[in-house]
C-alpha cells in the first residue's frame, strides 16, 4: 500500500477492514506512518527508490496479495510503474484510486461475511 496525502484519510476505513478479514498490511514510509498514528500495526516496506528490499521485491517473492497505489508526482509515477508490471505479472490485483481500494476492501469484507454456496443455474429458474 502507498497512497498520496489527499487519500490516506480516505482509505483509513479499507485497511481496518482488511485488517479485521486477517489481511497484513505493508505500506510505503508516508503511508505506514499515518496509518501507524491512526492505531492499525502496519508493517514498512521501502519504495522503489528507496533501494532493497522494496515494494517490488516483496511483490515477486509472493508476499503480496492485493495492492492500493494512488500516485502524486514524477517520482511516485516512475516507482507505480515497476509495481503495476509486477502486479501484472504475479497476477495480483492492483488499484489506482482510493475509491476503488475502499469498494475492493468493502467487497472483501462482504464476502467473508457470508457463506457462499454453490448452485447451477437450473436450481434458480426450476
Amino acid at each position: 500500500m502507498s497512497v498520496k496525502a489527499g487519500d490516506k484519510p480516505i482509505i483509513v476505513p479499507a485497511i481496518k477492514t482488511l485488517i479485521e478479514q486477517g489481511f497484513d498490511i505493508i505500506a510505503t514510509g508516508g503511508t505506514q506512518t499515518y496509518l501507524a498514528e491512526q492505531g492499525l500495526q502496519v508493517e514498512r516496506v521501502n519504495k522503489v527508490a528507496e533501494g532493497q528490499p522494496h515494494v517490488v521485491d516483496r511483490i515477486i517473492d509472493g508476499d503480496v496479495a492485493l495492492i492500493f497505489n494512488t500516485t502524486e508526482g514524477w517520482q511516485s509515477l516512475l516507482d507505480s510503474k515497476s509495481i503495476r508490471a509486477s502486479a501484472l505479472e504475479e497476477k495480483i490485483p492492483y488499484y489506482t484510486t482510493a475509491t476503488a481500494s475502499v469498494a475492493a476492501a468493502k467487497a472483501i469484507g462482504a464476502v467473508n461475511a457470508t457463506q457462499l454456496e454453490v448452485r447451477s443455474l437450473q436450481d434458480y429458474y426450476s
